[in-house]
């Protein structure tokens, strides 16, 4: 070896030797280098994949997702997909009401997607977009507002089972998502400007103002806030502004002339709510976790911002953040006459925008591993109350059985403001009587201006909008006249007139099902004449 050497370097061949080694080296850091990165990658796809697979996982283990509302919106969905299908009979009863209202794209969603997929596996799809589409969309607004804290959109999954999802708010919900993701597009377009995106951001903000009309007002007042704290052209304001122009339009053409769905109304404003609704993103089914939660992002907030040099702040977020929160304190919680519970929708808008306002500096290990521990815990919460939830609404849907299909069905439960009504599942249950057995009620959500569907028969309902829950004494007469079925949950205190009008016919814990018997043979349809020609109809 030694006479090689000697060889070599009397031969001038040392350079090559050297240049050949170190080629060798850098080839082999690359190499190592490229088998990290796609370690790397292959360990966040699988941390992601494993993450929306917990996300979805409470939504696909029970036949029945206790989403209070979400029954009712499913069933509305599957009527006016069948409205003209002679086996079910629906155009009878109600009338399709389209329009370019902001509430449509969840039904326009659900309609379609039934036809390729049915109707139980169309509402699970938009329910999974809901809680995975909000993580997304905060992490594809955060690495343009915020690229070196993108990983800040690890909190997103431990709000994306809040009161308005558990609620069955779909189309509110879908409009946080859409928001964050046209506000991301948005800054992208700022950054790059370009006809072809601006046409994508057209129609996107389009779509969210056919979503829901909270989604788009908040994506309006995000981008004129941040275009005058960051001090756009006049240019690039107009057309920034200009994107809102269509659904603005949609809005006084087809939404303002309708009185009983615009308009605030103030008696609803109230501190204590205002004060309880700043944690609404963080709330959930269990009172102890919710505030182990808020004391964590609290203790969270305090690290980070407390003596910490490296943190920094991007004041443009804040301002927005600040205007934002103003608008919180200014509206009441009712919109309209279909529009409840309006300003605890905002913190959620609030909480996200705020993860744009700072760089937290070393901070990046402790935060994401509280955010992924906390989500670890209320999705373990979240499977838990489903699965007992499960056990007591399957006992109460055997009562379906005793009602025959095409029936006209009074629902009735007991009006409360004890308690979260997040946690009553029970309350649009009865809906799915609609899906499976083609039931027909004045209970469907309905609401002119909201939702694209309407009655054709003038009905007696217990209080305006037909909704189930009752807060007075019902006309039993009217009751017996117009109905055939009546379903109720925890009214025992109405036992006595019910047997006077019909019979009971199911009766198990808190339910009871009666059979209108005495009932007004006036008109040209009595109750059971509508089931009783369907039925022969769909024989033929």
């Amino acid at each position: 070896m030694t006479v090689l050497l000697v060889i070599f370097h009397a031969s001038g061949t040392r350079p090559f030797v050297n240049r050949t080694v170190q080629a060798f080296q850098i080839k082999l850091n690359m190499q190592t280098a490229c088998l990290h990165w796609s370690s790397s990658r292959i360990s966040k796809c699988v941390f992601f994949v494993l993450l929306g697979a917990l996300l979805v996982t409470p939504l696909w283990m029970v036949r029945y997702p206790p989403l209070v509302d979400y029954p009712n919106h499913l069933a509305r969905s599957f009527v006016l997909a069948h409205l003209n299908d002679p086996k079910f009979g629906f155009n009878q009863f109600y009338a399709a009401d389209w329009g370019l209202y902001p509430y449509v794209l969840a039904d326009v969603l659900a309609s379609g997607l039934q036809r390729l997929i049915g109707i139980d596996l169309a509402g699970r799809a938009i329910l999974s977009l809901c809680v995975l589409g909000l993580p997304l969309a905060i992490l594809f607004f955060l690495r343009r507002a915020n690229p070196e804290a993108s990983y800040l959109a690890v909190w997103g999954p431990v709000i994306a089972y809040n009161p308005c999802f558990l609620t069955g708010f779909i189309s509110s919900e879908l409009s946080v998502s859409l928001c964050f993701l046209a506000v991301g597009l948005w800054l992208s377009y700022l950054y790059r400007p370009g006809l072809l995106k601006w046409c994508a951001l057209l129609v996107l903000m389009t779509v969210l103002y056919l979503t829901h009309l909270i989604g788009f007002g908040v994506a309006g007042l995000i981008v004129t806030v941040y275009g005058l704290t960051a001090r756009l052209s006049l240019r690039e304001m107009l057309c920034s502004l200009a994107l809102f122009v269509p659904g603005a339009t949609m809005y006084l053409v087809w939404q303002l002339p309708l009185k009983n769905a615009v308009g605030f109304d103030y008696t609803t404003w109230d501190l204590h709510w205002k004060l309880a609704g700043l944690a609404f993103p963080l709330r959930g089914y269990s009172k102890s976790l919710d505030l182990f939660t808020l004391v964590a992002v609290i203790g969270c907030v305090v690290a980070v911002v407390w003596r910490n040099p490296s943190i920094r702040w991007n004041f443009r977020w804040l301002g927005v953040a600040a205007v934002v929160f103003a608008f919180y304190w200014v509206i009441p919680a009712k919109y309209g006459l279909g529009g409840g519970n309006v300003d605890v929708r905002i913190p959620q808008f609030l909480f996200i925008i705020l993860l744009a306002t700072m760089k937290p500096g070393g901070w990046k290990r402790v935060l994401i591993a509280t955010a992924i521990l906390l989500f670890a815990i209320r999705i373990g919460y979240v499977g838990y109350h489903f699965v007992q939830e499960e056990t007591r609404l399957e006992r109460l849907a055997t009562s379906f059985s005793t009602i025959p299909a095409h029936a006209r069905v009074m629902p009735l439960l007991r009006f409360s403001e004890e308690g979260p009504y997040a946690r009553r599942g029970e309350v649009h249950l009865w809906a799915y009587g609609i899906i499976e057995k083609g039931w027909l009620s004045p209970a469907l959500f309905h609401i002119k201006g909201i939702q694209p569907i309407s009655l054709r028969n003038d009905i007696y309902c217990v209080k305006e909008g037909c909704g189930p829950l009752v807060d007075r004494e019902p006309d039993w007469g009217r009751v017996s006249r117009d109905y055939d079925y009546v379903w109720a949950y925890d009214l025992p205190e109405y036992d006595s007139q019910l047997k006077a009008i019909g019979s009971c016919i199911f009766s198990e814990s808190k339910i009871r099902v009666f059979h209108m018997e005495n009932v007004s043979t006036s008109g040209s349809t009595g109750p059971g004449t509508l089931a009783r020609s369907l039925d022969q109809a769909s024989m033929q």
